[in-house]
């Protein structure tokens, strides 16, 4: 169970990069043997999901559409409590990268998108370091485009310009960390795994994305290679015809094709206990073994 909790605890703090923040309160003990959880948002702690087991959770939250439907439950709560949110952050000292996640926020809730899709926590966390304060400093942070820095790049400029001004100490600590950073940095390699790292894979009867995620992290040896994600792996299934995303009410819904359940790739509906309805993918052994070949392509 202290397992569970940990994978949990794991992919939460992952969605808060699509700017969704939720926790797991453990409530007690399943009829199955293993804890049993209310998801909570986290701003008001309100109960959002109630009595899941982490199997559950997991299918719920490895659903981005579900997780949209989540938020959008809550949205008259948010912004009922804005100015209360907002005089609090007010008494407090400022934290860059707070700041710069509530405007991500704001700017994700008016287009009705994910904050993702604004900036990936990546590229706020390289303005917190850097401190651009001028359109080409701005543009020189990965993940800024143009067409994002005339949509969004004005207003994280102002509230960056804000922070320097009323934080030299830190930007001076800042722009000494960074130097050493840029020194020290290597670069790194698209994941791969080796031919040994194939044999250590532990085929399953099903496999979840992000189980697979983990369990291909967890083999590979490779030296200097990023960590794979659940979004590389979808990307080559939905290149190889196997999965694919369709816009439902402007919400987007991921399920295999035919030709990838012909191949081991099962969709699995389910239902919250708030009766919200939700996709999940999931691996036969068949399809396993066809993304670990993949990844181990043109590794000596």
């Amino acid at each position: 169970m202290k397992k569970d909790e940990y994978v949990l605890t794991k992919e939460l703090r992952r969605l808060e990069k699509y700017g969704f923040l939720f926790q797991a309160k453990r409530i007690g003990i399943s009829e199955r043997g293993g804890y049993q959880y209310d998801i909570l948002f986290t701003k008001d702690k309100k109960v959002l999901e109630p009595g899941c087991d982490a199997t559950e959770i997991l299918g719920i939250i490895n659903s981005l559409e579900t997780c949209l439907e989540l938020y959008a439950s809550r949205s008259k709560t948010i912004e009922g409590n804005k100015q209360a949110t907002v005089d609090a952050q007010n008494s407090e000292p400022m934290d860059l990268f707070d700041e710069l996640k509530r405007l991500r926020l704001e700017f994700a809730r008016t287009e009705g998108v994910s904050a993702f899709c604004v900036f990936t926590n990546k590229t706020l966390n390289e303005m917190c370091e850097k401190l651009p304060t001028t359109e080409a400093e701005m543009l020189g942070i990965r993940g800024v485009g143009e067409t994002k820095f005339n949509k969004y790049g004005r207003s994280f400029i102002k509230i960056i310009a804000e922070y320097k001004s009323t934080h030299p100490e830190e930007v001076s600590r800042n722009r000494a960390g960074l130097e050493i950073r840029e020194s020290e940095k290597v670069e790194r390699k698209s994941f791969r795994i080796s031919n040994e790292d194939k044999e250590k894979f532990e085929y399953k009867e099903l496999y979840y994305m992000f189980e697979l995620r983990d369990e291909l992290n967890r083999i590979c040896s490779v030296d200097n290679v990023k960590k794979i994600s659940i979004s590389q792996i979808w990307n080559y299934l939905a290149s190889e015809g196997l999965v694919s995303e369709e816009n439902i009410g402007g919400v987007h819904k991921k399920s295999a094709t035919s030709f990838g359940e012909d191949k081991g790739i099962i969709n699995v509906e389910k239902v919250g206990k708030s009766g919200i309805h939700y996709n999940v993918l999931m691996l036969k052994p068949e399809a396993q073994k066809r993304i670990v070949e993949h990844f181990a392509d043109d590794v000596d």
